[in-house]
């Protein structure tokens, strides 16, 4: 049902207001994620969309969502499995322990320009 009221006209052909192309609609993850399509911890079909308990599990459900990004494999990093020591580190530990460090270096010119 269109509207013919002049003041939502723009609508209708505003770019903004459009709907994604269906090839475009997926969200592609990459192939790190692979196993959500198969892990039984990311199985949709629990409840229906006002969380009542489904009866049968919705054929499909992710695949609805997302799309597997078949990317060249060599154009990634060679050990995508492999996550560094710093990588693993909680950002707040890492920034704690710059924030040492400058305490500690501003502390030591404090003492050298008060033996100077």
């Amino acid at each position: 049902m269109a509207s013919t009221d002049p003041r939502f006209a723009r609508l209708h052909s505003d770019p903004r207001f459009k709907r994604a192309p269906k090839r475009e609609r997926k969200v592609k993850v990459d192939r790190r994620f692979a196993t959500m399509f198969t892990d039984e911890r990311f199985a949709v079909g629990g409840a229906d969309k006002y969380g009542r308990g489904a009866k049968k599990a919705q054929a499909g459900g992710l695949d609805r969502l997302y799309e597997l990004d078949e990317e060249d494999p060599a154009a990634g990093s060679a050990d995508v499995g492999q996550v560094s020591a710093e990588a693993r580190r909680p950002a707040a530990k890492a920034s704690k322990k710059k924030a040492g460090k400058a305490a500690a270096a501003a502390a030591a010119e404090a003492a050298a320009a008060a033996a100077a």
